[in-house]
């Protein structure tokens, strides 16, 4: 939507949407309270993301820096970026689950509007 609002000012955006990096938010300065037993898996997660080799923070800060500024200098920019294969895999596996979802009820949604079809079965 702030695309839509902004480009005719010639005013250009993109979302990034980043995996984990090693940016230490998560390790030596950060503070963490005590959590109640039910975050422990994602406490474990936490401590595993201090580990260099763990995938949580398995992107370089330097290479996204890297590649935005190389974006941002083009004429043309991608509508939103997943940076990092966690992100890029979550988004794309979102994705897709989004249009399955959207053409599985598409008809449903459709319906509503004078002159389509209806009633229309709802999926299963």
């Amino acid at each position: 939507m702030l695309r839509a609002e902004t480009e005719r000012f010639g005013i250009r955006t993109l979302v990034v949407e980043p995996s984990g990096f090693r940016t230490d938010w998560a390790g030596r300065s950060m503070d963490v309270a005590a959590m109640p037993a039910e975050y422990a898996d994602i406490a474990e997660r936490y401590a595993a993301s201090d580990d260099p080799s763990s995938t949580l923070q398995a992107d370089d800060p330097e290479r996204a820096a890297e590649i935005l500024v190389r974006l941002v200098e083009r004429e043309q920019l991608p509508h939103n970026l997943p940076i990092g294969v966690n992100a890029t895999r979550l988004s794309t596996d979102f994705d897709r689950a989004q249009l399955e979802s959207d053409l599985r009820w598409e008809q449903l949604g459709r319906s509503a509007d004078f002159g389509q079809p209806y009633p229309v079965a709802i999926p299963d």
